[in-house]
């Protein structure tokens, strides 16, 4: 999968918090974002899973702009997000989070069946 930032800004309150970024991420590269506190880290990855939708530029996934070619579920069909503030209030295991990666690819309320549970396990498998 690739991803690309595209000249992304990031309007707050008439304020840019972002201003004209731009990256991209091939397949099987892996990148990092570091900077002080405050200085827009979160910001710019909220707008590659639809948190958080740029005032100028796009962001895309595999050339498909995620805020204009693909609909919400589309975009969580190809990717994934457990973000680090979570404020869930439930004991879930790791391996029930996981499933919940799931819930894109099913229709409303449907129960995982055993092709869900055969993606969770190798999932689970390939980061150990």
């Amino acid at each position: 999968m690739n991803v690309t930032l595209d000249g992304v800004t990031v309007t707050i309150d008439g304020n840019d918090i972002i201003g004209d970024v731009s990256i991209e991420i091939r397949t099987g590269e892996m990148h990092g974002i570091v900077g002080p506190n405050g200085s827009g880290k979160s910001t710019l990855l909220r707008c590659l899973y639809r948190a958080l939708r740029p005032a100028k530029g796009r962001a895309l996934i595999d050339g498909d702009d995620i805020w204009r070619q693909l609909s919400a579920r589309q975009a969580a069909q190809r990717r994934a997000i457990v973000p680090q503030d979570s404020t869930v209030d439930f004991d879930f295991s790791v391996r029930e989070t996981v499933a919940m990666g799931r819930a894109p690819h099913q229709r409303l309320l449907e129960r995982d069946n055993l092709a869900d549970n055969e993606i969770v396990d190798g999932a689970l498998t390939t980061v150990g």
